[in-house]
């Protein structure tokens, strides 16, 4: 069924409501005929655009989008998009159990791009797997999610196939792992235990294992994540920086201007001010 598109108020971040009542997943056939202001998921998103032109804005850069046009949000993603005229999207969204390792693995490497446009063959193979999740929403025995899991893994592949193979990082796996953990969730505090679990360590091996290939200290890297995201906010959106301290992570207004502060040698207001200049 098609739904028309909604404005939304400032900065907001969809949550897992978004997904109703399923849960973990959704899949949309929509016509869109408004622009959507900047805004992030606590899901991921696939949309593919089956016609309309307009302008994505993605982590701050800016793409032209058309018929065939891909892009991927994570968790960790902010973007916003006007349409010229009407758009229609096909898209899947669905939450962090449903998505492959090897997609994970993928999706947050360095090189991996979150905007691209497929050929028209390539078009149709990505909204038939689309619809084919839509028809296993609703099956009920055990394997449901497993169907849904390698479904949504073909639709990347599809998509991965039309960029060629991704470089492999270097990293060691689990600090890898670490990272993208902390990428995901830096909102919402995740404490360095709670890292080491992911992982399978301890935590005082995982403390010393941390520093010795982030070369620096956990916190201060949970602290960097927190504010790259104020750092975007300040210089994308209208939010206040009270606004943007709570959304960004942190749990106080003193503590925000403090960390900022340390990390950047300026205010949030100054350098909001600096980045308008």
């Amino acid at each position: 069924m098609l739904e028309e598109g909604t404005d939304m108020e400032k900065m907001q971040r969809l949550s897992e409501n978004f997904l109703k009542g399923n849960k973990s997943i959704n899949v949309r056939n929509i016509k869109y005929r408004k622009n959507a202001e900047l805004h992030s998921h606590e899901f991921y998103e696939v949309e593919i655009v089956l016609s309309g032109t307009g302008e994505q804005l993605i982590n701050g850069k800016k793409y032209k989008y058309r018929r065939g046009s891909v892009w991927i949000m994570t968790p960790a993603d902010f973007h916003e998009y006007s349409c010229d005229g009407e758009i229609e999207v096909f898209g899947i969204y669905f939450s962090e159990k449903l998505l492959p390792r090897s997609v994970f693995d993928k999706i947050f490497s360095k090189n991996y791009s979150r905007f691209i446009n497929l050929t028209e063959e390539k078009i149709e193979d990505v909204r038939n797997l689309m619809e084919n999740i839509g028809s296993a929403m609703h099956y009920d025995d055990y394997s449901r999610e497993t169907l849904m899991k390698k479904l949504i893994e073909c639709v990347f592949i599809t998509i991965m196939s039309e960029v060629g193979e991704m470089d492999e990082t270097a990293e060691k796996a689990p600090f890898l792992l670490a990272k993208r953990y902390i990428e995901i969730h830096f909102r919402e505090n995740p404490s360095l235990e709670e890292v080491a679990r992911v992982i399978g360590k301890s935590p005082v091996y995982f403390s010393k294992y941390f520093y010795l290939n982030a070369g620096m200290y956990y916190t201060d890297y949970l602290n960097r994540q927190k504010i790259n995201c104020a750092k975007f906010l300040l210089s994308e959106s209208n939010m206040t920086a009270t606004e943007i301290c709570y959304e960004a992570g942190f749990s106080s207004f003193s503590n925000f201007i403090r960390v900022f502060k340390k990390e950047e040698g300026i205010t949030p207001t100054e350098y909001r001010k600096k980045q308008k200049t």
